[in-house]
């Protein structure tokens, strides 16, 4: 049966009625495709869930109807002719002569325009996600492609707008990477069932193959068994795609599985119905079976997809979740009894705690169980004591087997590492050093490369061309940076700023806990120029050293290096997500002779370059803080310039650490050298042999850590013009375990 035409309202045939007709506004629900992409960014990066963020979603919606309002008109349109063949199409505004062509076209573009004007507003992926969107609906309808007349091309070409509203919605949030790809896919040929399926309930209904022939060029291909065929073909390929999403990023959506199964067999019975409502998307919420089963399925993949049940990825064998839960259902399941594990680790920490009591320097940071502090001051451990216990330790450790799930793995080799790390520590304590790249292998995972001074002289003749001037380039380069040293009375002035930028930088791709927070201390006579002294409970206690001359790069270096995203976000997240979340007690203290220090000062170095560019870095410093600072703004292009040469002389104070404590260079010598090739002052020098005096091989951590992980973050894609996967990578090495010999391996995800 034909379905009666008076479905319309009474003033359907006049007035601007039939133009909001063709415009199709009851078909906006379809952009709902977007919610996806919506969902995927929010399980991604939460803090895009913000006020601005929810603008920026609104301003979205707004565009992408638009958009698929104008592609709706030109369908009405071009498909006239053929609607008139069609018993229920035929009573349309452009078929029924309700509609002035010239207008209509007029529609079509001043929708087009509209939306893509409202979709520039928002950022460059979104807006070409819209152009996509609007062109693949003039492919769609405008000879001579018209892919709707096309066998299987007509679906295809139809129903990827599935993938381009989930971009759609992705990119209104993160505008840095794109989502997953089997994600896309599956949902592609999610949709193209959808499609394939309306497509036969329109052929069934037609009944006749001449006039569905007539209707739509496509129908001279089909029949009823090619469309079920095809059908069968697209879910197949939905549910692989969706299996590889499924297993690759979040394995907890496998409970989904015979849900969604059981939604497209559902939709199929309702294609398979007599005037099925499959023709008439926009009518499915009729069918409260199928809506409320609908209801059910997103309930339950929503739930899931902030859900993390960490058995799973043991039981599988694939490699966690990226994604943040809301809810952790379950322990990991180890390859070995929690209680051995959380003891050999408590074995640890008390011998630290006891290590610490003969080298203050040792213990960095501690804030778990008091007593444990107060029995190491009183039990007093000897030296070697605690190097057999170290010993012992180690024979533990490595007679445990690797754990089959990856956390547990990260844990033990950490765990084995860091046991290295404190014996070599306590035999260096007691007197029996190791040559400079025999200790840091043991000390931090890594050994430095070596340069000659025929390198050095090399950078500084690039240097002396730069400086334009006369004289010892190291007289030259001393001349230039005195005109930017920091007044003493401006400096907590311009900190503060720093700060307070590094902050706001860190917390809009950072989700960090309540209470963080840190209290900015000066201080003098240190071999340092800055410290953070992390107190637990997610405060820290960081100092700055004023002996001498702070130049006004320094001011983002040091509140970057050791607050934000440096060391202070690095404590925090380790003892939000591995201490408190995971209760794993050794990351409750910092030893700093150990390959954690390596990440830790790598990352706090690398972290200035992710949270500015270098045109951002050189815009605040200009426009900010060199007024605070009382200097001359138009300089800071220049200073910029040089200082980015002088930052390649940074392996120079390793090498001076190298020749000094393996006997290579007396005190004067290794002065003289960090003079000559590392540009500093008298005084500057003296104050670096003090760090080697004290801290020996830890001068790798600052140089070669930061290029371990700029190349672990690069490599993984957190390239400076991907801005959120640069920040993703980052944070992903700040709170997940890693040794330094693993920044170096090749990037196996995307």
């Amino acid at each position: 049966m034909t379905a009666p035409a008076a479905a319309t309202p009474p003033d359907a045939r006049s007035g601007l009625w039939p133009y909001v007709a063709i415009a199709r506004p009851d078909h906006w629900f379809k952009n709902g495709f977007m919610l996806l992409g919506v969902l995927l960014a929010v399980s991604y990066e939460p803090a895009v869930l913000s006020r601005a963020g929810l603008w920026r979603l609104a301003i979205a919606v707004a565009a992408t109807c638009l958009i698929a309002s104008s592609n709706y008109v030109l369908n009405e349109i071009l498909d006239a002719p053929q609607d008139r063949h069609h018993p229920l199409k035929r009573s349309r505004p452009i078929p029924s002569g309700r509609i002035h062509l010239p207008l209509a076209y007029a529609e079509w573009l001043l929708l087009a325009l509209a939306g893509t004007a409202l979709a520039w507003t928002l950022n460059q992926a979104f807006l070409l996600s819209a152009i996509w969107l609007w062109v693949m609906g003039v492919l769609y309808n405008v000879p001579p492609v018209r892919t709707k007349e096309w066998p299987y091309l007509d679906v295809l070409s139809e129903s990827v707008n599935n993938p381009i509203r989930l971009l759609l919605g992705w990119f209104a949030l993160i505008d840095a990477r794109v989502p997953p790809l089997s994600l896309a896919m599956a949902y592609w040929m999610a949709g193209a069932f959808l499609m394939a399926t309306k497509r036969f309930a329109e052929y069934r209904h037609i009944g006749n193959p001449e006039v569905a022939a007539a209707y739509r060029r496509s129908f001279r291909h089909y029949t009823a068994e090619r469309l079920l065929v095809s059908m069968f073909f697209y879910a197949v390929m939905a549910a692989l795609f969706g299996g590889v999403f499924i297993l690759r990023y979040h394995v907890e959506l496998v409970f989904t599985v015979p849900a969604v199964a059981g939604l497209f067999a559902y939709y199929l019975s309702l294609g398979m119905l007599a005037d099925s409502p499959a023709q008439h998307p926009e009518t499915l919420y009729r069918h409260r079976g199928f809506m409320t089963y609908l209801a059910v399925c997103f309930a339950l993949f929503v739930t899931l997809l902030y859900v993390r049940i960490p058995r799973l990825y043991a039981w599988l064998d694939v490699e966690p979740s990226t994604m943040r839960p809301l809810w952790t259902l379950g322990e990991t399941a180890p390859a070995v009894p929690s209680p051995v594990m959380n003891d050999l680790a408590q074995q640890y920490v008390r011998l630290v705690l006891a290590l610490g009591e003969h080298d203050a320097d040792t213990v960095d940071a501690y804030y778990g169980p008091p007593a444990w502090q107060g029995q190491a001051r009183e039990a007093k451990l000897p030296l070697e004591a605690i190097v057999h216990r170290a010993d012992r330790l180690g024979v533990e450790l490595d007679a445990l087997p690797l754990p089959d799930d990856p956390d547990g793995a990260r844990r033990l080799r950490m765990l084995r590492a860091q046991q290295r790390a404190l014996r070599t520590r306590a035999a260096t304590v007691a007197g029996r050093m190791l040559s400079f790249d025999a200790e840091s292998a043991a000390l931090y995972d890594a050994v430095a490369p070596t340069h000659d001074a025929a390198h050095f002289n090399r950078l500084l003749a690039t240097l002396d061309d730069a400086l334009d001037g006369s004289g010892p380039v190291v007289a030259q380069y001393e001349r230039f940076r005195a005109g930017y040293v920091i007044p003493p009375e401006r400096l907590d002035a311009v900190f503060r700023a720093a700060i307070a930028e590094c902050r706001a930088r860190t917390r809009a791709h950072v989700t960090l806990p309540p209470g963080e927070e840190f209290t900015l201390e000066y201080v003098t006579d240190k071999p340092w120029s800055g410290y953070n002294w992390y107190q637990g409970g997610y405060r820290s206690r960081i100092q700055v050293n004023t002996d001498l001359p702070i130049h006004i790069d320094r001011a983002l270096d040091l509140a970057c290096h050791e607050g934000y995203p440096g060391h202070h976000v690095y404590n925090v997240l380790l003892e939000q997500h591995l201490v408190r979340e995971r209760g794993w007690l050794e990351w409750a203290i910092y030893p700093l002779f150990s390959p954690q220090s390596l990440i830790a000062e790598g990352t706090a170095n690398f972290g200035v370059s992710v949270a500015f560019t270098d045109d951002e870095r050189l815009a605040f410093e200009r426009d900010v803080l060199f007024p605070l600072a009382g200097l001359d703004p138009p300089t800071a292009a220049r200073y910029h310039q040089v200082q980015a040469l002088t930052t390649r002389l940074a392996y120079a104070g390793n090498e001076a650490a190298r020749r000094y404590l393996d006997g290579g260079a007396s005190a004067a010598e290794a002065v003289t050298w960090l003079q000559t090739y590392a540009l500093m002052s008298p005084e500057r020098a003296a104050q670096r042999l003090r760090f080697f005096d004290r801290y020996r091989s830890y001068v790798i951590n600052y140089n070669l850590g930061e290029d371990l992980v700029e190349q672990f973050v690069v490599a993984r894609g957190g390239t400076p013009q991907a801005a959120q996967r640069r920040w993703d990578v980052f944070v992903d090495l700040l709170r997940v375990p890693r040794l330094p010999s693993e920044l170096r391996a090749p990037a196996t995800e995307r």
